[in-house]
């Protein structure tokens, strides 16, 4: 056989070697890229649900409302708390947690935070009822009378005077009229997800920050959005 038959031969062989090894190594790293591109798909899909889940959340509120008190009505029975449910659905397992000085002298047992000698209470906070069952969409208030054994009431559609009466100055207003202080709440949506807000004052304990924290969700797909560390307990 001539010599640069010889060679072509060679030649022809390492091509082929070279195809077949080059052929797995391409569908390899095929692979690799199309998983690398199913991931960040399915990251950007799992973070645009998690901000569908947290606009309806953040839609959910809760305020301070101030009326005018007559002589006659108690201290404290001008305070209220608004709860607005804006979201899509009825929110349940609704709880509220407050400050207020006042309570000292009622029959709800104070709440003790780590790290913080501030008193706090639960909303409800009355018996084993740590928690409004449901609250469907709708602007709801709750009031209390310190004196009687349930403090707070149970919530009702909100009236137009009380809605229209936020609560608009500090604790260290010259009035002193601000005492009660929402600190945050908790609550379960319609899917199921587990939503703890808390509110910028000078009672939110240090260690936390002010925002809306998911706590849990039944949906594999928003675990990595999850902070279980709540600061109401169940």
């Amino acid at each position: 056989m001539p010599i640069i038959d010889i060679i072509n031969l060679i030649i022809n062989s390492i091509t082929a070697i070279a195809t077949v090894v080059a052929i797995p190594a391409t569908i390899v790293y095929s692979a690799r890229q199309t998983r690398r591109t199913f991931a960040k798909d399915d990251e950007r899909r799992s973070y645009d649900l998690y901000q569908t889940m947290f606009k309806q959340a953040s839609r959910v509120d809760v305020w301070e409302s101030k009326t005018v008190k007559d002589k006659d009505q108690k201290d404290g029975t001008d305070e209220h708390l608004i709860i607005t449910n804006h979201s899509e659905g009825t929110i349940r397992q609704v709880s509220i947690l407050v400050h207020w000085d006042l309570l000292k002298n009622s029959h709800l047992r104070p709440i003790s935070l780590k790290n913080n000698t501030i008193n706090y209470y639960g909303v409800p906070g009355f018996g084993y009822h740590h928690a409004w069952r449901t609250l469907p969409t709708a602007d709801w208030v709750i009031s209390m009378d310190p004196d009687k054994r349930f403090v707070w009431s149970l919530p009702t559609i909100c009236p137009k005077d009380i809605f229209e009466s936020p609560r608009f100055l500090d604790k260290g207003d010259p009035q002193g009229r601000c005492r009660l202080a929402a600190v945050a709440i908790k609550f379960t949506d319609v899917y199921g997800n587990i939503w703890e807000r808390l509110f910028e004052s000078e009672y939110l304990p240090k260690d936390h920050t002010a925002d809306l924290h998911l706590l849990y969700s039944p949906d594999n797909r928003l675990t990595d959005f999850c902070q279980p560390k709540s600061i109401i307990a169940e």
